[in-house]
């Protein structure tokens, strides 16, 4: 539970730390930032791309800025 939490803490700082333009070539993890509004952040679960996401993104970026999450582990990026 302490790893998962760190962890978590660790994606929403970087979430927030890089604009969605400035994503390294070795990134563990990329951010897609659409819409305006409060932050919400969706973190999609391992082995799953932020494209599970697509619809509810969809559905609340008119009144939400929208950050999806993309997780990458070694070489493999899941999207």
């Amino acid at each position: 539970m302490r790893l998962l939490h760190a962890f978590a803490s660790f994606v929403l700082l970087a979430a927030f730390a890089l604009p969605a333009t400035a994503q390294p070539a070795d990134a563990r993890f990329t951010v897609r930032v659409e819409g305006s509004g409060p932050d919400v952040i969706l973190i999609p679960g391992l082995g799953s791309s932020a494209d599970v996401w697509d619809g509810t993104a969809e559905r609340i970026r008119t009144g939400h800025r929208v950050h999806r999450i993309n997780l990458h582990f070694g070489d493999r990026l899941f999207s």
